[in-house]
């Protein structure tokens, strides 16, 4: 079984990508209040940058529990191709939303308490070209953790595996 750490950033890291994707979704259709909700995104995003950096290293650095029935070696592969892209994604995301938000000069409070230092001299161009990469890195996170999450179902009651054992 992975640690507690791995397996409590890792549901944090779920729960937090999840309600980004609504926010996110919430924001592009119109649903909600802009400002309410672009605060919120973006506080839960830099906290999906903290999670993510600090779940990486305590993954690093921890005990990678044995599968319970080795898994054939292209699933292996893809497993951790997967989970790597998940980082890279989440950071990506991360990333290109705080620094392109910042370049184009839209100052915000983290939850609406305390205001995040600018720390870019506004340039709305260069911001727009990295904030582009926000909705490339979004999908790109999207298909990942569908798959991810098929594959943790296919474990579960088809293969039968007790995989997810792991993680509880």
């Amino acid at each position: 079984m992975y640690s507690f750490s791995v397996r409590l950033l890792h549901k944090i890291l779920a729960v937090l990508i999840i309600v980004q994707l609504l926010f996110g979704l919430a924001f592009a259709w119109g649903v909600l209040d802009y400002k309410w909700v672009i605060t919120l995104h973006k506080s839960f995003g830099l906290f999906i940058l903290l999670v993510t950096i600090l779940l990486i290293i305590v993954r690093l650095f921890s005990h990678k529990p044995k599968y319970i029935k080795p898994l054939p070696l292209w699933q292996k592969i893809l497993a951790r191709t997967v989970h790597l892209g998940i980082y890279i994604s989440a950071l990506g995301m991360a990333l290109s939303g705080l620094i392109g938000s910042m370049l184009m000069g839209y100052p915000w409070k983290v939850f609406f308490i305390a205001p995040l230092p600018q720390f870019f001299k506004v340039n709305p161009e260069l911001g727009s070209q990295i904030f582009s990469y926000h909705y490339t890195f979004a999908s790109i996170l999207v298909i990942l953790v569908a798959g991810h999450i098929i594959a943790a179902l296919y474990h579960q009651f088809i293969v039968k595996d007790k995989l997810l054992s792991r993680m509880k």
